[in-house]
């Protein structure tokens, strides 16, 4: 790149989203760098880490062809910074100069020769409205392990085959998320396995672009390719055997209740003040009502009672606030059903009014 100029609200927002797929502490310096192309009257910023890459591009108002690299993080707080008002980049020797009114930075090239090829682009397989996909995303990956010394049980399962099925699961609950796409290729039993803090962080950066584009290999996916609105961000996918879920819900259930979510989660959250840390809450539930009840030390303790519609027997379970918590709040529906086959066997949360359920595993209580 010897000479751009573009519209500075626009580059900012690029060089942010190219920022977030390059390593805070890269393994070697040059990784810490944003690769800028500009060819064909636009500018394409690029990052690239071994697990994760990035690109965007950006219409010029002018500009010659050339290729340059910056320290990325650096060069995105800087664009960031500036006016909205046109910004210039150019290279003047061994620095990128940018210019926007009455602003004048200065930045060190880094040796381009030493940037790593960024990946090829598989073919695309499908679209999806990516809204839709980023709400999925956002409330299956929610049940993905924290701890990654387990790699499959920090990732997103993502199964092309028919709906698009999103799942994850860790030790305590499990999500399953679907909704419809667009596939334009063969994917017949086609599945891959994407890191869950990856695949949730560029699922709320592509939420807007209308529509969004999936490409993978097929016959090897090592990774999968999104884009859309001039954006895009390639994900390394995760090997290994994920945990056979469609045989962790009961198939029959002795009891279901339907039960406004509000006033659920108002309770649940009320009772959990007393309670405390990994102190589960207790559910009883009956014909007359639910009675969320729950202690701590020094004596506390709480009971409050939403009412219900139950279905079958009566029974009393106990449940992890926080998990209970964020299976209500994923299932986005104004009443939610509690499936249960018994108190000691996985509760399943969902609605009528989707497809998307929530499983959660009650605690083994002294009471």
């Amino acid at each position: 790149m010897t000479h751009a100029r573009l519209d500075a609200a626009a580059l900012a927002g690029a060089a942010g989203w190219v920022a977030a797929a390059i390593p805070a502490r890269p393994a070697v310096p040059v990784l810490g760098g944003m690769l800028l192309r500009v060819a064909d009257g636009r500018l394409t910023l690029s990052g690239f880490d071994h697990d994760v890459s990035g690109g965007a591009d950006l219409d010029l108002v002018d500009g010659h062809d050339g290729v340059t690299l910056v320290p990325g993080p650096l060069f995105a707080r800087i664009v960031g910074a500036l006016p909205r008002q046109p910004v210039s980049l150019s290279v003047e020797g061994p620095s990128v100069v940018l210019t926007c009114a009455t602003a004048r930075f200065t930045l060190p090239v880094l040796p381009v020769e030493d940037f790593p090829d960024l990946p090829d682009a598989p073919a695309v397989v499908g679209t999806v409205d990516a809204a839709a996909f980023a709400g999925e995303v956002a409330r299956v990956a929610l049940a993905a392990s924290r701890d990654e010394t387990v790699p499959v049980l920090a990732t997103v399962r993502v199964e092309l085959d028919g709906d698009l099925t999103l799942v994850a699961i860790d030790r305590y609950r499990l999500a399953v998320g679907r909704l419809a796409w667009r596939p334009t290729a063969d994917v017949a039993g086609a599945s891959v396995l994407l890191p869950a803090r990856a695949v949730a962080d560029l699922a709320r950066g592509l939420g807007h672009v209308g529509e969004l584009s999936l490409a993978v290999d097929l016959a090897r996916p090592g990774s999968v390719r999104f884009s859309g609105g001039g954006r895009h961000r390639t994900v390394r996918t995760v090997d290994g055997t994920f945990v056979p879920y469609r045989s962790i819900n009961p198939t029959s259930f002795g009891t279901r209740v339907e039960v406004s979510t509000a006033a659920l989660t108002a309770a649940v959250n009320r009772v959990a003040l007393v309670a405390e840390v990994q102190t589960p809450v207790r559910l009883a539930l009956s014909a007359a009502g639910a009675a969320v009840s729950g202690g701590g030390g020094a004596g506390a303790g709480a009971t409050e009672h939403v009412p219900v519609t139950l279905t079958g027997d009566d029974v009393s379970l106990a449940v992890n606030p926080r998990y209970l918590l964020d299976g209500l709040k994923a299932v986005t529906a104004e009443t939610v059903t509690l499936s249960i086959a018994d108190p000691h066997r996985p509760v399943v949360l969902g609605s009528p009014t989707t497809p998307y359920t929530y499983t959660v595993m009650p605690v083994r209580s002294r009471r």
